[in-house]
């Protein structure tokens, strides 16, 4: 919620999400109940399908696609307004690929706003070779993480601080209690806590397998054989 803030999203802008993880897809909903038109970008069809499901327009495995060509026809040749990169890691390619697929001006300046999320890094070359976008930072949660004070019961005056880290997740749970923001299909998997560890190891060697797991000792667990070595929903 914070980074589509910082994205300053309006309605019927066309915005891309690069990375389609858990904060990605949060990013995305977030993006279409702000009013946007969103793309996203993955590697794995499972957080693709997610996403499709989340409402997100159209999504691209970048692997097995052009995403320029596939976001110039999704924005009718305008380019974008707004892009998010929701992953870690260093890319310089993709953050080229991310500044082509921004909107041109008359001069060949690109327009708009990147806002980074997470622990991505990147080099580039500012001034002429980045046009007049904006590139921001979305820092964690928003205004208030990790200040001592504000964390035991302080808080910013609402008139000058408006959406703190608290308020945004107080927003958060009322769109999830409205059933504006599903979070149903972001879930691919549960374990109880006695088989965590087999639930580390999945999230560590098979990333295409899974897109957010939760923990429970309140159900009673099917032990049937799993066929692909994970648990999902509908096996509880």
């Amino acid at each position: 919620m914070h980074a589509v803030r910082r994205a300053e999203l309006e309605l019927c802008e066309d915005a891309l999400v690069v990375g389609l993880g858990v904060v990605g897809q949060f990013a995305a909903r977030f993006a279409v109940l702000s009013g946007a038109r969103v793309i996203g970008w993955d590697l794995y069809d499972l957080r693709l399908e997610a996403a499709e499901k989340g409402g997100v327009g159209m999504t691209i495995n970048t692997a097995r696609e052009d995403p320029l060509e596939a976001t110039s026809e999704f924005t009718r040749g305008r380019g974008l307004d707004c892009a998010i990169i929701a992953f870690g890691g260093d890319s310089d390619e993709v953050f080229q690929q991310v500044v082509d697929a921004m909107k041109v001006s008359p001069d060949t300046h690109q327009m708009g706003r990147i806002v980074i999320v997470g622990g991505f890094s990147f080099k580039h070359q500012w001034a002429a070779s980045l046009g007049n976008l904006d590139v921001r930072s979305a820092a964690r949660t928003g205004p208030g993480f990790l200040d001592p004070d504000y964390e035991t019961g302080k808080d910013y005056p609402p008139v000058f601080v408006r959406w703190t880290t608290q308020r945004n997740l107080e927003e958060t749970m009322r769109l999830m209690a409205e059933g504006r923001l599903d979070i149903e299909n972001i879930i691919s998997h549960r374990f109880p806590m006695s088989r965590a560890p087999e639930a580390v190891d999945l999230l560590v060697s098979r990333p295409s397998a899974w897109l957010s797991i939760t923990t429970s000792e309140d159900r009673t667990w099917d032990s049937r054989p799993r066929t692909d070595g994970a648990a999902t929903e509908s096996e509880w």
